[in-house]
């Protein structure tokens, strides 16, 4: 069998690639409970994608609205 560190490894590699949506389709959910445990990290990863996207998209906009002010 494989070794620990292989396994963790092997699985840092999967969610890695499922949470960037890369998904190179190397290592695929068999199960039905991997299944909902893939749909799961996918939804973390579009959530967190777009919280953080939300996050720079308000402090942009504060820090353009405040430079256009201090302008005139």
């Amino acid at each position: 069998g494989k070794s620990n560190w292989e396994l963790y490894s092997i699985s840092l590699y999967w969610c890695i690639t499922t949470v960037t949506t890369v998904g190179y389709g190397d290592i695929l959910p068999v199960t039905t409970l991997e299944k909902l445990f893939t749909a799961l990290i996918m939804i973390f990863g579009v959530t967190g994608f777009a919280y953080v996207t939300s996050a720079l998209t308000s402090t942009l906009s504060n820090l353009d609205a405040t430079h256009s002010k201090t302008k005139f």
